[in-house]
């Protein structure tokens, strides 16, 4: 819906569930492992959405970046393209935009898979997550592209032009984001230090160069150990057969980083200013990710004290958070 006439470079693209996932696979308790908020409606996610949309115009020129929206259709009970399509429109004044719509149909498996997940554990979107970069990557008609969570907040004039252009600086790089590192994660009655894997709330894609690279990309859809078994590094194998602690984000992370010649992923983490606390807050110098109508403004809080944003920056932040 919305139609583009004529060529865009740049495409920031959003991934928004119809319903949420911990109600649609049952989940008892979310990735930190509390008990799920069951008063949560998939409202919120469209408030987020809204107030990025109305961030993004006021941060960058529309003229220059195709927006697109991709609802994933999760549960044949949730928000329809045309419910998305009627609130967009009531609410915020967008020159064009386009819906993606993802079924079921597309999905169920992985759906089903997740769900197979002893209910005492975090049934992870992540497989999913991975499923839809790939998707997005083939399918998105722009050289250059952002993949984001509605809940992203930009802090820099042209910040998603200006870290592409940063990307550009390393023509051995595909994909650019923010990596987790060090993460302790329940296993059996003790923790285990998680692999490194890249955030998937905000990516950045050079298209041409990662569907010429990544040819498995169309075949990628296979069972976790086989991935593993591609990966050409005996430590990163090992590490995945001894413990059996599997998260699809980190194999595609570790796939990334050691099966092409030299790795193909640019950790951000390693150019920009970054700092992340709890509640999956994030901040840097050109956005900020936090679920800052969910969890609160705590944690964004404890982030903005210690990593001194300028006024600019902060009023910017209060601006998205307060505005209807």
């Amino acid at each position: 819906m919305g139609e583009y006439r004529f060529y865009k470079k740049y495409g920031l693209n959003y991934i928004i569930f119809n319903d949420l996932w911990d109600t649609v696979v049952e989940n008892s308790v979310n990735q930190s492992m509390e008990p799920v908020d069951d008063k949560l409606e998939v409202s919120l996610y469209l408030k987020y959405l809204t107030k990025s949309l109305k961030n993004v115009l006021e941060t960058h020129d529309p003229i220059n970046i195709r927006i697109s929206i991709w609802l994933i259709e999760i549960s044949t009970r949730g928000l329809t393209e045309r419910d998305l399509y009627n609130y967009l429109i009531q609410h915020i004044d967008l020159c064009y935009f386009e819906i993606f719509f993802v079924p079921c149909i597309r999905i169920n498996k992985i759906i089903e898979k997740s769900m197979r997940i002893p209910k005492d554990l975090y049934r992870s979107p992540n497989e999913l997550h991975e499923f839809l970069l790939l998707l997005i990557i083939r399918n998105a008609p722009t050289d250059y592209l952002m993949i984001s969570d509605p809940d992203i907040i930009f802090i820099e004039k042209d910040a998603i032009f200006k870290i592409i252009e940063k990307m550009s600086r390393f023509p051995q790089k595909w994909i650019a984001g923010f990596v987790e590192k060090g993460v302790q994660r329940p296993y059996g009655n003790a923790y285990l230090k998680m692999r490194e894997r890249l955030h998937s709330v905000a990516l950045f894609i050079d298209k041409a160069k990662f569907t010429q690279g990544f040819t498995d990309g169309s075949e990628w859809q296979i069972d976790i150990l086989k991935k593993v078994e591609k990966i050409k590094n005996k430590e990163c194998v090992d590490y995945y057969t001894k413990y059996k602690v599997f998260d699809t984000l980190s194999v595609f992370t570790d796939y990334l980083k050691y099966n092409f010649g030299g790795s193909r992923l640019l950790e951000l983490n390693e150019i920009l200013s970054f700092k992340e606390t709890s509640k999956l807050t994030m901040l840097s110098d050109y956005f900020v990710h936090c679920k800052y109508l969910r969890e609160g403004i705590g944690p964004l809080h404890e982030s903005i004290e210690t990593y001194k944003l300028s006024p600019e920056k902060i009023e910017i932040i209060n601006n998205v958070i307060e505005s209807k």
